[in-house]
């Protein structure tokens, strides 16, 4: 009983004094004003950039950038078995930002890639295609503001 108590609080102790910080603690998104300039490329991915940085379209930010991007979607076949049928696919999404900041410009390239698996039903795949989609592009969206943070 009382070797269970020690144990307990040297856990205890061990967590609370490890030096753990959260990695975007000091991130100051908050202060960030986007403004969307023009979107090109896939529809369906500048739809779930658009979605994730709508929260950042307030005009009472301090730091304003006026954003293009240009996205690119594909969809590359990996493996195919003996019938010619493919079984692995590899999604890619890219984005290319142009960023204005004052006067000044600055390009930003992202790109996140996925290997998913060909499945029976079509309904099911597309939708899974999709989830995806929306998951890369939200990566991509925290990565640009990670970035945008840093100026």
């Amino acid at each position: 009983m009382f070797k269970n108590k020690i144990i307990f609080l040297f856990i205890i102790t061990f967590l609370c004094s490890c030096g753990f910080t959260p990695l975007y603690v000091n991130s100051n998104t908050e202060k960030i004003q986007i403004e969307m300039i023009e979107f090109k490329g896939d529809p369906l991915t500048n739809k779930f950039i658009n979605l994730n940085l709508r929260q950042y379209y307030k005009p009472q930010g301090e730091k304003k950038y006026l954003v293009t991007m240009n996205s690119k979607y594909l969809k590359k076949s990996i493996s195919k078995d003996k019938t010619g049928k493919t079984t692995e696919y590899k999604l890619i999404v890219n984005i290319d930002f142009k960023i204005m900041i004052d006067e000044n410009e600055r390009f930003l390239n992202f790109s996140e890639s996925y290997y998913m698996k060909s499945m029976d039903n079509m309904v099911d795949e597309r939708d899974y295609e999709r989830n995806l989609i929306q998951s890369l592009t939200s990566i991509i969206t925290q990565k640009l503001l990670t970035e945008l943070s840093k100026l």
